[in-house]
């Protein structure tokens, strides 16, 4: 008996519980049992939630074909978006369009010239908290217009207008009329529709000729700052002839302040030019205009005094006008000088508004009087001072009014003139003396070639 009583005495005196380690052990076992466990279970939901929303958004992709599908004049199908929210969830529906003359190949307003055959319509589907590995649902459809559109006997012209963002222009109106040498064209028996929010105009059954196609609408300017963009196309029985892209956008307004870099309140020429320099052709403005509406280009203008004319046509072109056209050297005063730089381009949005300053050059008339008036005649500038000089057929005169007080300051386009005063708008009869004449900045006089004035646009 005794020695089983031992036995139970030592037994119960080894079970002194699990430890603290092995407590901490088995909470983190389960706690990472636990984890994955919610972590399969979040995905199956999530993922479950996906494929419902998958299968809404593929429905909802079927609806917009058969919605599409169902609209009588295919020139009223556009690239549209729209949202949709189904059971809590929000689903965004983006349509795409594109007439093509072949199932692979793209049929843009104003591009090519094949026959409109089909509408091709991509929609795509995504919604609000899909997954970043979950395409988006994508379904495809071509439309055949049939015989709504196509008339072998007739032709159909193609209308592209863009703003300049590069994005259709919407709302311009299109007219097609008969050109000089009609070739057979007619006038159309109906109003041709204002562009589309893709900038596209169709005109339909077009008796074959050529025609005279033009675009406005109020405020817009195109490119050469006209209002109205025309163009000439020739039309084939059974083919799309195709006009543009056209460029054409709201035009912005630039807000001009002329010479305000010259000192003492400088006179300024009423028939002076004022160059607009673009990657297009340069548009020059014949009188020193307050205000000007212009094409919005996003780069900008480059406003020079003084007709600068456009190196396409030498004979026009005048590079003294344009202070980046002077190079470093030694200026008419006498120092050293560092190349002459244009100032920055100013540019507006379509519908804007920017102010401007006109860099000009300036030089105080003495011993010339009040009420007389100025003329100045650019000259081809000694280059040994620098001038870029003109071509013979871009050299200007410029008139001033009376003179508002004794001994005026008149400010010019950069380059070299000689100056003049009289009793009456536009008189010659008195040269101003190279001695008489205070140039500002760089610039200097020049008498050993007949009293020149050098306005030199360059810093020291």
């Amino acid at each position: 008996m005794n020695r089983i009583r031992r036995s139970l005495n030592r037994a119960a005196s080894d079970e002194s519980g699990l430890s603290l380690i092995e407590v901490i052990v088995a909470i983190m076992v389960f706690a990472i049992i636990s984890t994955a466990v919610a972590y399969t279970m979040t995905a199956v939901l999530s993922l479950t939630a996906d494929t419902q929303s998958r299968a809404q958004a593929t429905s909802l992709a079927a609806q917009e074909l058969d919605l599409d599908r169902s609209i009588t004049d295919l020139f009223d199908l556009t690239d549209a978006t729209r949202n949709v929210t189904v059971n809590g969830t929000t689903y965004h529906i983006y349509r795409k369009t594109q007439w093509v003359s072949d199932p692979t190949i793209d049929q843009k307003c104003g591009i090519g010239g094949g026959v409109l055959k089909y509408k091709r319509v991509n929609v795509t589907v995504g919604w609000d908290g899909m997954r970043s590995s979950t395409p988006s649902v994508r379904a495809d459809t071509l439309i055949d217009p049939g015989t709504r559109i196509n008339d072998p006997t007739r032709g159909t012209i193609l209308v592209s207008v863009l703003n300049a963002a590069g994005t259709g222009s919407a709302g311009v109106t299109v007219t097609a009329t008969p050109s000089a040498v009609p070739n057979g064209a007619t006038a159309l028996t109906a109003t041709p529709d204002a562009t589309d929010a893709d900038g596209c105009s169709y005109i339909l059954s077009v008796v074959p000729g050529n025609y005279d196609v033009t675009i406005s609408k109020t405020g817009y300017l195109d490119t050469n700052q006209s209002a109205i963009s025309a163009r000439t196309v020739g039309v084939v029985a059974g083919g799309a002839a195709s006009v543009g892209p056209l460029q054409f956008d709201r035009s912005g307004r630039f807000t001009l302040t002329y010479a305000s870099n010259v000192s003492g309140a400088p006179m300024i020429a009423q028939d002076l030019d004022v160059s607009f320099v673009s990657t297009y052709p340069t548009y020059t403005a014949t009188t020193p205009v307050s205000n000007v509406n212009l094409y919005p280009f996003t780069g900008g203008y480059n406003i020079i005094a003084g007709a600068y004319g456009d190196s396409s046509a030498p004979a026009t072109v005048c590079l003294a006008n344009d202070p980046g056209a002077w190079p470093a050297g030694k200026g008419a005063s006498g120092a050293d000088v560092s190349a002459g730089v244009r100032a920055l381009p100013a540019a507006t949005v379509p519908g804007g508004t920017v102010a401007a300053n006109v860099e000009m050059g300036g030089v105080k008339l003495n011993n010339v009087a009040k009420d007389s008036y100025v003329t100045a005649i650019q000259v081809v500038g000694p280059s040994k001072f620098g001038d870029p000089g003109c071509s013979a057929g871009a050299l200007q005169t410029y008139r001033f009014g009376k003179a508002p007080v004794s001994n005026p300051v008149v400010a010019l386009p950069y380059g070299s003139w000689k100056i003049f005063s009289g009793g009456s708008f536009g008189s010659t009869s008195n040269r101003v003396q190279a001695s008489d004449m205070a140039v500002q900045g760089a610039g200097g006089t020049d008498s050993s070639n007949g009293d020149i004035a050098i306005l030199d646009p360059r810093k020291p």
